[in-house]
């Protein structure tokens, strides 16, 4: 439990999927069923004997509210478990406590006894493993067929198709492998069938897939360049226990140059390779993601406003303190910093639109607090002697950009397909008002820092582009693609590496 906390912050995709971080919810279970198996069953009841003198009904009442509040803890976790929750870490323990509360509790509890032992639910609790095993391959079939989220009813028919299935290898296999008496034969048969999976899987993952997949290969390329780990080719770690926060491009010397932020940083790395292509330029880049690049903790109401825990302020000071850089280059997703959020309208909004959920209030005082840190961060570099780049963010889109191409060889949902991949320039100004505004106060007050405008490369009077010959220049609505990173460091590149 303690390396999932840890974890957690550091490399998230490792703390959820990991089996070392999560197997302290798989022995809360294990106890609990060793416990009930070992036990005498005396020592389990939370009942008195009916022979007892003692009233049996305080005992009881123990057990109805253990089963609630188990219940209580998973509707709970429903409620407040979202993407904006690092899951798993301390919320995990939400679903975990919930669950070993529930099944603690005893098939005498009210709650269990009343409602769980519901026909219906009795059924979905038969046939919940495979349940599990099903719904989780359909449902990412359907996010890979699609570019972007599938329709409600067709996530809800995969749904349907789940439990189908689920019954069907409950009834058909599961039940009677149960019910067959345990003899070599059978576990020789499902040992064979496992290994043969597995061996299948292995072998097709080897050969890079079976022989028709050539025929996508183009598509499956396209893809792998959409990735925002694609931006690190050519970078290396700064160590071999790094996850995603140091990189190095032309290593051997100590760096020159910082490139600083968060993935709004990162996704510069591939067009910044591209620049210095031909040149031995030793750069290091300090990105943490969702952390901008600016000092928090300065003043009341700034504490954790640019990065969790201030881990942006010791990558700064770090980066201060480094005698051979003598340019740092900021850059980060400053609009979500000051709006709240990223934009993104709410599930059956149309599309094509930017929809923000906090208040003007709201968002007027990030801004000021934004406006606040930049100044502090920007005069602290200034006075280290270091030159100063700061990188204006890229235009936000209202749509998802993999809708602008067909980047895969099977849809089962005929969506639509954009024609025009641009965003309004109207629509865009304003979303970014706050952001750019703040900015142009930074630059009034800090002449000597060098602004990089990136609109300048995307944008228009009247609109701003995310494709260029055929070509994405956004992988999300926020993030370049390596060509679009390319394709920005082309024009402004100079700019930044004189």
């Amino acid at each position: 439990f303690s390396w999932n906390i840890a974890l957690r912050e550091t490399d998230p995709v490792q703390a959820f999927f990991s089996p070392v971080t999560r197997i302290w919810e798989l022995l809360a279970g294990s106890i609990l069923g060793y416990v009930s198996a070992s036990m005498p069953k005396p020592a389990l009841q939370l009942t008195a004997p009916a022979n007892s003198k003692h009233s049996p009904y305080p005992l009881n009442w123990m057990r109805h509210l253990l089963s609630l509040s188990g219940f209580g803890l998973l509707f709970a976790g429903v409620l407040l478990i979202d993407q904006g929750r690092s899951f798993p870490g301390w919320w995990a323990l939400i679903p975990a406590v919930g669950s070993w509360a529930l099944i603690a509790s005893g098939p005498t509890a009210w709650f269990n006894h009343r409602i769980l032992s519901l026909p219906w639910l009795v059924f979905v609790g038969h046939i919940s493993y495979p349940l599990y095993l099903w719904h989780w391959p359909l449902l990412s079939f359907l996010k890979i067929t699609e570019t972007d989220t599938a329709p409600v009813w067709m996530r809800a028919a995969a749904v349907m198709v789940a439990l189908l299935l689920a019954w069907a290898t409950y009834r058909w296999l599961e039940t009677p492998i149960r019910r067959r008496p345990v003899d070599r034969v059978t576990t020789t048969l499902l040992v064979l069938g496992i290994a043969l999976s597995g061996l299948s899987g292995f072998a097709i993952y080897r050969l890079g897939g079976l022989d028709s997949r050539a025929s996508v290969q183009p598509l499956l390329e396209e893809a792998e360049e959409m990735k925002y780990r694609s931006h690190w080719v050519g970078w290396q770690k700064c160590s071999e226990s790094d996850v995603v926060s140091c990189r190095l491009l032309n290593p051997g010397q100590p760096p020159e140059v910082a490139i600083v932020g968060d993935s709004h940083a990162g996704h510069l790395a591939s067009g910044i390779a591209h620049q210095l292509r031909g040149r031995q330029t030793p750069v290091l880049a300090r990105v943490r993601a969702g952390c901008f690049p600016m000092y928090d903790r300065i003043a009341p109401g700034m504490e954790d406003f640019a990065c969790r825990h201030a881990l942006m302020n010791g990558i700064l000071d770090e980066v201060i303190a480094m005698p051979s850089v003598h340019t740092v280059v900021l850059s980060g997703y400053g609009v979500l910093r000051i709006n709240g959020d990223r934009g993104v309208p709410p599930a059956g909004a149309p599309d094509g639109i930017f929809h923000n959920s906090q208040t003007d209030e709201f968002i007027r005082a990030r801004a000021e607090r934004f406006d606040h840190a930049l100044d502090y961060t920007l005069n602290k570099l200034q006075a280290s002697g270091k030159r100063v780049v700061f990188v204006i963010d890229v235009p936000e889109l209202n749509f998802n950009p993999r809708q602008c191409t067909q980047m895969r060889p099977l849809s089962l949902h005929a969506g639509k397909q954009r024609t025009v991949c641009e965003v309004n320039r109207t629509d865009a100004d304003e979303r970014s008002h706050y952001y750019r505004q703040a900015v142009e106060n930074a630059r009034f007050k800090h002449p000597q820092v060098r602004f990089v405008d990136s609109w300048e490369a995307f944008c228009n009077d009247r609109t701003c582009s995310a494709q260029q010959d055929g070509r994405l220049l956004y992988s999300s609505r926020d993030h370049l693609s390596p060509a679009g990173s390319r394709f920005l460091m082309d024009r402004v590149g100079h700019e930044i590496f004189p």
